[in-house]
């Protein structure tokens, strides 16, 4: 990155393939009230890094890599928080 450029960037988790699997049926299936992802970019986002400079995600970088964490519990609520998603409540 050029020295003075920030950019915008997020955070995420990679799922395992049978997770992504599991989750690629169900967004075919309702197709009529989801807009589906790529498999390949099914992820949790953990956080957004608005404006962050060079050195901003250095630091960052760092502190993800330095850390041992445990592997979170993935839960599946029926809650949609995703500005991208089309859900629709009551598509009748």
């Amino acid at each position: 990155m050029a020295s003075g450029r920030t950019t915008d960037a997020f955070i995420c988790l990679r799922l395992p393939g049978a997770l992504v699997d599991a989750l690629s049926g169900p967004q075919q299936d309702c197709q009529d009230h989801v807009d589906a992802q790529d498999p390949e970019h099914i992820h949790i986002t953990l956080g957004f890094l608005h404006g962050a400079d060079e050195q901003k995600l250095a630091d960052v970088r760092s502190f993800i890599e330095r850390g041992t964490w445990p592997a979170p519990v993935i839960r599946l609520t029926g809650e949609v928080r995703h500005g991208s998603c089309s859900l629709q409540n009551d598509p009748a």
